[in-house]
């Protein structure tokens, strides 16, 4: 293998790895912002901790982790491409098994019920939504940019100009993170603890004499000095 074919190989597999993580982040973000914010409850401190925890790992690795690593599933399980979508279910379900306790820990969540829940959502949302969203992502980037063929993309999409294509490529990560600052927004925090509402009235009036109390003081009260004593002893 000579230098130049060496330079090649190295400059795809640093392509794949800018776009997939690009993909990855910016497709799955919102959706476990949103799922984390209503369904689990979470404040809106650890739901964002967790989202840039989950991409500084997706940038320093993760990513590239996930993707060729579902590229060798497909590869050795010799999945056809019209059974890509179930492969991706139940490939995201596993490792969010794995990776969802570490992030939600590592975000600032002590309470070990809702990092289940959490993990469970995360499971059921990468089995059902995100896996699907997260292998068309990646193949639709790579399409996009000239890195990989996809062959489950529509002659439409494939078809599309280069000016449209690049465009989408890099607004993506902008438009999920403005639908993350939405999410967080419209939800509530969780974090704000209910305080109880003291009627300022109700202390006043227990210590303030009725009129029927002062009516009866003066008609047995006689001196300024009794009066003050007497108010003294009961209030």
């Amino acid at each position: 293998m000579n230098a130049l074919t060496v330079t090649k190989k190295l400059g795809k597999e640093a392509a794949i790895y800018v776009t997939d993580t690009t993909a990855g982040l910016a497709t799955t973000s919102p959706i476990f912002a949103a799922v984390e914010k209503t369904i689990d409850q979470m404040t809106t401190e650890v739901s964002w901790n967790t989202r840039k925890n989950v991409a500084f790992v997706f940038i320093f690795g993760l990513g590239y982790l996930y993707t060729r690593l579902r590229d060798l599933s497909l590869y050795l399980f010799k999945v056809k491409p019209e059974d890509i979508k179930k492969h991706d279910r139940i490939y995201a379900g596993v490792f969010n098994l794995v990776a969802s306790p570490i992030l939600y820990y590592s975000g600032g969540e002590t309470n070990w019920k809702k990092i289940a829940i959490g993990t469970g959502m995360t499971i059921f949302i990468g089995a059902t939504i995100s896996g699907p969203l997260l292998g068309y992502s990646f193949e639709t980037n790579r399409e996009f940019l000239n890195i990989e063929p996809s062959k489950r993309l529509p002659a439409s999409i494939k078809n599309l100009p280069r000016s449209i294509k690049i465009a989408s490529v890099a607004l993506a990560p902008f438009v999920s993170y403005a639908l993350m600052q939405g999410i967080y927004a419209v939800t509530p925090s969780w974090d704000k603890k209910q305080e109880k509402k003291i009627n300022p009235n109700i202390a006043i009036t227990n210590q303030v004499p009725s009129l029927n109390d002062s009516l009866k003081v003066f008609t047995k009260i006689d001196s300024i000095d009794a009066l003050t004593d007497y108010y003294s002893k009961k209030y």
